[in-house]
């Protein structure tokens, strides 16, 4: 009976670990979820701008518009994510050359901010810090 009582016991302490861990772990998920209107403030040495960026995250891909007085309203071409990592560009006219490929590099530093840089080719580097807006109902 002593046996039976230890083992059982363990298996009652197993299954209490492995929800925990789960539970432990959709929380961080959830937490690292780039979803939502993000309010940009980015500085170059020759411009400065405070986009808006909403994105909807799902696996390891972003989708979303991004717009600015600078770049106008673009929706995201490429991305990537990995992580609290992420990535994205989209190419904005630049008049008879052609298009110009804005590309956005960061990472997710708490649950609602953002940080990283910026490429906008001919236009300059630069770096960006994020605020996630909150949601209204």
């Amino acid at each position: 009976m002593h046996n039976t009582l230890s083992t059982r016991t363990r298996q009652l302490c197993l299954g209490v670990l492995v929800a925990c861990l789960g539970i432990v772990g959709h929380a961080q998920q959830k937490s690292a979820s780039l979803t939502g209107t993000w309010k940009l403030d980015v500085k170059t040495p020759e411009w400065t701008s405070k986009p808006i960026l909403t994105l909807e995250h799902a696996s390891n891909k972003l989708t979303g518009h991004y717009s600015s007085k600078n770049f106008g309203e673009h929706d995201i071409e490429k991305s990537a994510v990995n992580n609290r990592q992420f990535s994205f560009s989209f190419d904005v006219s630049n008049g008879h050359h052609g298009y110009q490929t804005i590309h956005y590099q960061g990472s997710l530093t708490e649950k609602d901010t953002l940080d990283g840089t910026v490429d906008a080719g001919a236009w300059g580097k630069g770096t960006f810090t994020a605020v996630r807006s909150a949601v209204t109902k």
